[in-house]
């Protein structure tokens, strides 16, 4: 199990473009900084067994307190104490402040809540994987509900190996590790864990896909025939998704261009000829990266827009060029006709947070979860304090007379009936603590009216 283990997290490490050879597998595991999720139970601390193991030295555990059930807090300070004293792993407990009314989707809110908490903690203290302990039943219990729910190629491919959620690049090595090999595991090592009584709780999906499981394998003939069966469709189903991923890059090539200022142009003459499906995968692809993964549209929301872009495509290119496509507002994103055929896809500008956010001169901000914003050199070693914010009217006013030119030299061929000012009123600016706007990111560009140079 160790060594399966080990070489899952190199090959995962191995597929990050920042990670080192993956034939040096000691210096991969010394050199990384890895944060565990721990909740107490069998898998997670497998995982930090697994991590002690290893030899893997910068690794620190989380736990997160959900709140959710009497005695949560009890069990993770007692999870922490075991984790130092038996591993002398670093502990953290993070605490998921929620609303008491929740009633409906409870799980997934604490999904959210968790990710959320334990992607900030590792961003702030520069730790640059979380590892998570899904194993190979919470696989196929997760692509059985996915099915029962009626998800497409994308969801039957399950729980994903590797992925990046709030900047943080999630590692899950133990996909390959059965839940009674790794309980197995623990015994033999004399390890203890905490068994969550709302796993046998039938008031929640996955506790009742468990006992679907043990109802249906008897019928197949052997135990464990199901997740077998439901893990290979999700090894069937991702080689599907990457093949049609690969479609979709070649095509948003052809039929999308994307600006620094972050809007995005959609030709929907080339567009409409599209097979459905890789159509479909455009427009997702658009109003997350354009609306910043705001809000996720659903497959009827993207089917409606397809159709009425395809409509819209037909009804101009036979008989009346003139007819206008009605502007409309969808995950975050504005969409509106340009002419030729041209849709324009901007953030929603009612809809980006005006908050103000403290940036360094040694750090990068994700701002609005669509530009990565550093803070120029020249304001280093200043005994200042700056924020970076959303571009206000002041900062328009004083950029409209060039902005136009800007655009035009920017954009692949001239266009018409451009949004200038919606566009950069969605944009960020780095301003001072006094309020005063002093670098305009999107265009690099300084407001010389208070900065003239240092």
């Amino acid at each position: 199990m160790l060594t399966l283990f080990r070489s899952n997290l190199v090959r995962l490490l191995s597929l990050d473009e920042h990670a080192s050879d993956p034939e040096h597998t000691e210096n991969i595991l010394l050199n990384k900084n890895f944060a565990l999720a721990v909740s107490g139970g069998a898998d997670s601390m497998c995982l930090a067994l697994l991590t002690k193991l290893s030899n893997i030295k910068n690794a620190y555990c989380l736990i997160v307190d959900h709140k959710l059930r009497q005695n949560s807090t009890i069990d993770a300070e007692e999870t922490k104490r075991y984790l130092e004293s038996k591993f002398g792993l670093p502990t953290k407990i993070l605490t998921w402040e929620h609303n008491e009314s929740i009633k409906s989707n409870i799980h997934q809110h604490a999904r959210k809540g968790r990710y959320h908490l334990l992607s900030q903690f590792c961003l702030e203290q520069g730790l640059e994987y979380l590892v998570t302990a899904h194993n190979y039943d919470d696989q196929a219990e997760t692509i059985f509900m996915r099915i029962l729910r009626g998800s497409g190629i994308d969801g039957i491919c399950g729980i994903p190996e590797y992925n990046v959620i709030n900047q943080i690049r999630v590692l899950r090595p133990m996909l390959s590790l059965n839940r009674r090999n790794i309980e197995t595991f623990l015994q033999e090592n004399s390890v203890r864990w905490i068994d969550d009584i709302t796993n046998e709780d039938l008031r929640y999906e996955r506790a009742k896909i468990r006992q679907i499981f043990k109802v249906i394998d008897p019928y197949l003939g052997s135990s464990g025939i199901l997740q077998k069966r439901l893990t290979l469709l999700g090894e069937n189903a991702k080689r599907a998704k990457d093949f049609l991923d690969q479609e979709t890059k070649q095509a948003i090539e052809s039929v999308v261009w994307h600006s620094k200022l972050g809007y995005a142009l959609l030709n929907s003459t080339r567009f409409s000829k599209l097979h459905k499906e890789i159509a479909l995968r455009i427009l997702r692809n658009l109003l997350m990266r354009i609306g910043g993964g705001a809000f996720i549209a659903r497959l009827k929301q993207l089917q409606k827009l397809y159709a009425q872009i395809t409509k819209w495509t037909f009804v101009t290119s036979v008989n009346n060029p003139g007819v206008k496509f009605n502007k409309k507002t969808l995950g975050g994103c504005c969409i509106c006709d340009i002419g030729d055929g041209n849709l324009l896809f901007m953030r929603e500008k009612e809809l980006v947070d005006n908050k103000l956010i403290p940036i360094r001169c040694d750090e990068e901000v994700l701002w609005d979860k669509r530009f990565i914003v550093k803070l120029p050199c020249v304001f280093a070693n200043q005994n200042k304090f700056f924020f970076v914010s959303v571009m206000n009217m002041d900062c328009w006013r004083y950029l409209k007379p060039q902005i136009k030119s800007y655009f035009q030299m920017e954009l692949p061929c001239p266009m018409r009936n451009i949004p200038y000012q919606e566009i950069m009123l969605s944009t960020p600016v780095i301003y001072e603590e006094s309020g005063s706007p002093l670098y305009y990111v999107a265009i690099n560009q300084f407001d010389h009216r208070f900065y003239s140079g240092i």
